[in-house]
């Protein structure tokens, strides 16, 4: 990559994909974090004990380390905008199957795909970010995307708490509202996104 390339400011596309990327950090990081906060809820509704709320706590950071250790593989010989949208498309199942669950057992299903998916959609994030921008332009990248977590926390927790207290379907809007929300950010990556295959030849170099 040239001297120029590097100073050179990001273009459109770079900040509309800045974007996506922090809306999809922006899902999954509070569909990870309201878990906790909904607990008594959660408790009462599906009639469970605390030791069964501690399996749906940890199930979703389990499943990520076991996904992440198997997909990781896989995913680096794919083009990078197929991976993720593969991975949000089953951390939106996942959360759309929390916000169903009709049972301790469903939520934990929806919980472990949601975990395996979301979990490893974090590191195919910043893992784009190397890839499609420009060295010099990095660490802005990373710092927009990862305000995500900021906002999450400040917005979006406690508006997913609101919403669980102000409907009928209680604990399960949030879910389904993050299901609905990531439905719509899937589509416009899907038609806005280019595809990233830099990383491509130097798999293939390594081999």
């Amino acid at each position: 990559m040239s001297e120029s390339s590097e100073s050179e400011g990001l273009s459109l596309h770079h900040w509309l994909l800045i974007v996506l990327l922090a809306a999809i950090q922006f899902t999954h990081i509070v569909d990870f974090m309201i878990m906790m906060p909904l607990g008594p809820k959660l408790l009462r509704d599906l009639a469970i004990g605390k030791d069964a709320f501690s399996w749906i706590l940890s199930s979703y950071g389990l499943a990520a380390v076991v996904a992440g250790l198997a997909l990781a593989p896989l995913l680096n010989g794919m083009d990078r905008k197929r991976a993720l949208l593969f991975l949000f498309a089953g951390f939106t199942l996942g959360t759309a199957v929390c916000a169903f669950a009709p049972t301790f057992t469903w939520l934990l299903v929806g919980r472990i795909v949601a975990g395996g998916f979301g979990g490893v959609v974090g590191a195919t994030v910043l893992a784009i970010i190397g890839d499609a921008f420009p060295l010099a332009r990095r660490g802005t990248a990373t710092g927009a995307v990862m305000s995500a977590f900021s906002l999450a926390t400040i917005a979006g927790v406690p508006l997913g708490l609101l919403l669980s207290g102000e409907t009928a379907a209680g604990w399960r809007t949030p879910f389904w509202v993050l299901a609905a929300l990531s439905v719509l950010i899937f589509g416009i990556a899907w038609l806005a996104m280019k595809p990233i295959r830099g990383h491509l030849a130097e798999v293939r170099l390594t081999r």
